[in-house]
């Protein structure tokens, strides 16, 4: 899966910066293709290196019981200057995609098959670990779960 966009808008922008810190996303808020999901609780920055990572981790996981779908991608990019380099001369040459996250914006989707709840919320556990930024796992079961899972995770073990 390659997670860098085959065309581009300009050749190169402006730095990206995350304006208001404290700013909610309104768009992708909701789970839509799967039961599960991790929601960003804080604001930060994805590189396609931790998609890559991400992607790995929930591969190994599965094993073919399910299925999961990326909400966000990386779609602008940063620049930088080679090292030990004046200043001057220009803007520097493309060095990574990101991906810019805002405040409960959803990022994976999950649906499994055959699997226990224990087994789920190790490996929600586990991809949680590997994003730099809070995350909060969500699903769409109202009963037992209440929107999350981690709050009720005695009640899952007995």
């Amino acid at each position: 899966m390659n997670f860098i966009p085959r065309d581009k808008k300009y050749p190169k922008i402006f730095k990206y910066r995350l304006k208001n810190e404290k700013q909610m996303e309104h768009r992708s808020i909701k789970l839509i293709y799967g039961n599960y999901g991790l929601k960003a609780i804080s604001t930060g920055i994805l590189t396609t290196k931790h998609f890559e990572i991400l992607r790995l981790q929930i591969r190994r996981g599965l094993k073919k019981k399910g299925k999961f779908w990326f909400r966000k991608y990386p779609y602008t990019f940063l620049t930088k200057k080679p090292a030990e380099v004046r200043m001057g001369k220009g803007k520097g040459s493309h060095f990574q995609w990101i991906c810019p996250i805002k405040i409960g914006q959803i990022l994976i989707e999950f649906r499994f098959k055959k699997k226990t709840l224990l087994e789920i919320l190790l490996l929600l556990r586990k991809c949680k670990k590997r994003i730099p930024l809070k995350c909060q796992i969500v699903s769409r079961s109202a009963k037992l779960l209440k929107n999350n899972l981690e709050k009720n995770y005695k009640k899952i073990i007995k």
